[in-house]
């Protein structure tokens, strides 16, 4: 005789762990999602505390209104926002070159860069790189870079 009271108990049991299961997948897959601001400041070129203090904050804000006006991107700035925790990261870039080939890297792995530039008669050498993106596409490139102090 086939009990039918314990295979309706079991698919409940079935369907109970599915659930869970599912909760903690998309529970993880949420809290992969950080998305993390880095600036990273050219080393190169001598200048006051203040001054650099002033780039890197100009860069991250000119980075940030650019991302808030986009239609497709302004989702993630609002998430890096309400995330309560959003992180802003400051490096040390050795030179203009650097700065460039790091730009070039993260093009298409961020959701966007901005750069300022200084200009000495023709020629313009890059202060400040800032870039926005997913922590997890975005920290190999900057993997070996030091912290600013």
């Amino acid at each position: 005789m086939i009990n039918f009271r314990k295979i309706s108990e079991l698919n409940r049991q079935i369907i109970y762990n599915r659930r869970i299961e599912k909760y903690r997948m998309v529970r993880k897959r949420v809290m992969l999602d950080e998305y993390v601001f880095y600036s990273i400041l050219n080393t190169d070129i001598p200048m006051e505390l203040g001054v650099a203090a002033s780039m890197i904050t100009r860069g991250i804000l000119g980075l940030h209104n650019k991302l808030a006006t986009d239609r497709a991107k302004n989702p993630y700035v609002v998430q890096w926002q309400n995330s309560g925790r959003g992180k802003i990261i400051v490096l040390q870039g050795y030179d203009h070159k650097h700065l460039k080939y790091l730009e070039n890297e993260a093009k298409f792995a961020a959701l966007g860069t901005h750069a300022i530039y200084h200009r000495w008669y023709h020629n313009r050498i890059m202060l400040v790189l800032s870039v926005f993106g997913r922590k997890e596409e975005i920290e190999d490139i900057f993997d070996g870079l030091s912290y600013l102090r």
